[in-house]
């Protein structure tokens, strides 16, 4: 919610002041949040980069924080998390990772709610956005028609304050595996009426990104429903008709991942085809995958990798990552 209101304005500007000011400049600006990083970016004209970068600087070292930014951040973070109510699949996500992080920071509510939104004040998005530029390691990168030794003059130019006294960041040591609280398999269930299909999603914790079991992981996620011709994706999609489409991947962060099975079958088989998803999982953990499935999933990885980074901002994206 801070960031969101923080974006609103900054510089001694008001909200359209700050507005028109980046609509001159053909730009946007744009924050995103997640349970491990924040990243804030935008978009402008190369030729417009430097008073852009201006705009962002105020943004990061005087944001105006008025009362009417903290509500209107408040407002829209709220009907995002109403959205979510209205979508299966973003609902049957957020309570899985909550429930497999139950005991940790990553499973309380990403957005919050009308409760805990309600008791932020300018005040605190204040004394929060001083904490945290005073203390972030900051990572930079530019995509597009610059130059690396372009882009390395602009960044202290604008961004100075953030280079001094900085250490550099290390990743977390991974921790090891820990057993679930209850043994066995765990079901949530979420009540949604008068849907005609069910949302499924199967999860399993896993090791996070600095770990070398990841790449080896993501082979198997390949194999398994990652592609379009995967083992689930024959049996439950193209072999029974169960699901319009199915699909599986891996998410991590430097301590902690998750391996997630997700698709979209009719209520009447909505059971037989989690169990059938499930013996296909067991035995692939059992008997592990063939030379032939190996080598399909080395060539869909590497594929599949080009489509990650056809555009400058999707590289950009992945190189930040």
């Amino acid at each position: 919610l801070c960031w969101r209101a923080a974006i609103r304005a900054g510089g001694g500007r008001t909200q359209a002041q700050f507005a028109k000011a980046l609509d001159a400049l053909g730009g946007s600006l744009d924050v995103r949040v997640g349970r491990h990083d924040t990243y804030v970016e935008g978009m402008t004209l190369a030729s417009e980069l430097a008073p852009f970068l201006t705009l962002v600087a105020d943004v990061l070292f005087r944001p105006r924080f008025a009362a009417d930014d903290v509500t209107h951040a408040r407002a829209q973070q709220l009907a995002d998390v109403a959205a979510r109510y209205d979508d299966d699949e973003a609902l049957a996500h957020e309570a899985l990772v909550r429930f497999a992080h139950r005991n940790g920071a990553a499973g309380r509510a990403a957005d919050g709610d009308a409760t805990t939104l309600a008791g932020i004040s300018p005040a605190h998005c204040r004394a929060y956005h001083r904490a945290v530029v005073a203390a972030a390691v900051p990572h930079f990168g530019f995509a597009g028609a610059i130059s690396a030794a372009h882009a390395a003059a602009m960044v202290p130019v604008h961004f100075g304050p953030l280079l001094t006294r900085r250490t550099s960041s290390k990743l977390a040591r991974n921790r090891p595996l820990t057993p679930p609280l209850v043994k066995g398999r765990r079901l949530l269930l979420l009540d949604h009426p008068g849907r005609k299909q069910a949302t499924v999603m199967l999860g399993f914790k896993t090791v996070g990104s600095t770990h070398p079991a990841l790449l080896p992981l993501r082979l198997g996620d390949a194999v398994l429903g990652g592609a379009f011709s995967s083992r689930l994706n024959l049996r439950v999609r193209e072999q029974r008709g169960w699901t319009y489409s199915l699909t599986s991947f891996l998410r991590a962060s430097p301590e902690t991942g998750m391996w997630t099975v997700h698709w979209t079958p009719s209520r009447e088989v909505a059971a037989p085809s989690l169990d059938l998803v499930m013996r296909i999982v067991e035995l692939a953990c059992k008997d592990g995958i063939s030379t032939a499935e190996t080598a399909f999933g080395k060539g869909f990885l590497t594929g599949a990798h080009r489509y990650d980074a056809d555009t400058a901002e999707a590289e950009l994206d992945l190189r930040m990552h």
